[in-house]
């Protein structure tokens, strides 16, 4: 036997450890007899010793080890394999870097332009839905299966972001966490997993039955690393532009828009409207449809609002506007305009300021957009 010092040299652990470990009843010392102060250890105790350290290795808790059962290593070997396929992925990616002939030494200035985005940014920036398949070889063979994908809502979007090494995935209306290593992520309390397929990212439901399980494939559109806040800004965003009912413009609204508006040739951040007129950003759109476009507005009590005056004509695209063909809607919060043949939903809000009527009008549909400040043209009532 041998005493807990000698004990700990041997094995390279301090004495604080061992005699937590037998407080705790996962290596138990021994005595001698019950009057002797001290602990002894056999040599059964340093194969238990090593045991635990190699189910540390593992990843193995202390709570776990001393806890063990069936459950809980069939749990860890599940963990383990979707580590190796993880680190697989990896290993794949950082290959590209030595498939030039004859490279001695990396370049890097102009290899790593070449290495997939993944590696560089992980999953963060921003996802679109290109299509989804109930066949996952179709989804793997990308970019060849482009044409057999099934089409779904274009608003389909993903985005994540990444606090303190901690990954957020939102679909604009939820924010999760991310497990990277796992390869899943919870939204609507339903289990997605997903996996790279070249640039692409594949998503598809956890536990799902054969014939109900459906692959969709998503493109980045942006690496932009997202923080949590950001990510909550746009399902706030995304949540206020879910009002979507056509509900006709009030009475007391109709009577302040009545009229003419001219375009007061300021054009500010959504953030910045209840700072104004002290926080002016003055930038002018000068090119381009839209600034002659809605330099002008006048509303009609039909609910019709005219984006020309009655003798401006204008020529773009090969089509001629006038007051006459680009009359749009208007409804208690925004305006539905279909004059390029694309309805487009243009939010707009009212402020009174030393007497005078200032309207902000979204520059762009922003129903189309999730910019985390959208940009607002300045009109002033004639």
């Amino acid at each position: 036997m041998y005493q807990i010092g000698k004990f700990a040299r041997m094995n390279n652990i301090s004495l604080h450890t061992l005699r937590w470990y037998d407080n705790i009843g996962i290596l138990k010392s021994h005595k001698k007899d019950e009057y002797s102060p001290f602990r002894y250890y056999t040599d059964d105790d340093i194969r238990i010793l090593d045991n635990i350290h190699i189910l540390q290795k593992f990843g193995f808790s202390i709570d776990e080890i001393k806890n063990l059962s069936k459950d809980i290593v069939k749990s860890k070997i599940n963990a383990i394999k979707e580590k190796i396929n993880f680190f697989n992925d990896y290993i794949y990616l950082l290959q590209i870097l030595i498939l030039e002939e004859n490279m001695e030494k990396l370049n890097l200035k102009e290899t790593f332009k070449k290495i997939p985005p993944q590696l560089m940014t992980g999953l963060c920036g921003e996802w679109s839905c290109l299509g989804k398949s109930k066949d996952f070889r179709q989804i793997s063979s990308w970019p060849d299966i482009n044409s057999k994908l099934e089409k779904v809502n274009s608003n389909k979007q993903l985005f994540i972001g990444e606090n303190n090494s901690i990954k957020y995935i939102t679909n604009c209306n939820e924010l999760s966490q991310v497990y990277e290593y796992f390869n899943h992520f919870y939204l609507n309390n339903v289990k997605y997993k997903f996996a790279f397929i070249g640039y692409n990212l594949m998503v598809w439901k956890d536990n799902c039955e054969a014939n109900e399980l459906e692959f969709y494939l998503y493109q980045r559109i942006s690496d932009y690393k997202y923080t949590k806040d950001e990510l909550n800004t746009i399902i706030d965003k995304t949540q206020r532009k879910k009002i979507d009912e056509l509900t006709p413009a009030s009475e007391e609204l109709k009577s302040k828009l009545l009229g003419e508006w001219i375009f007061n040739d300021i054009t500010i951040f959504e953030s910045d409207i209840n700072n104004y007129p002290n926080i002016k950003k003055e930038v002018k759109y000068d090119f381009g449809p839209w600034k002659p476009h809605y330099a002008y507005l006048k509303f009609n009590n039909d609910q019709t609002v005219q984006t020309m005056k009655d003798d401006e004509t204008l020529e773009i695209c090969d089509r001629k506007l006038n007051a006459k063909n680009t009359i749009s809607k208007y409804y208690n919060n925004f305006i539905i305009d279909s004059t390029f043949n694309t309805k487009a939903k243009l939010f707009f809000t009212i402020k009174t300021i030393d007497n005078d009527d200032y309207l902000f009008l979204a520059s762009q549909d922003t129903l189309s957009r999730t910019e985390l400040d959208d940009t607002y043209w300045v009109y002033k009532k004639v």
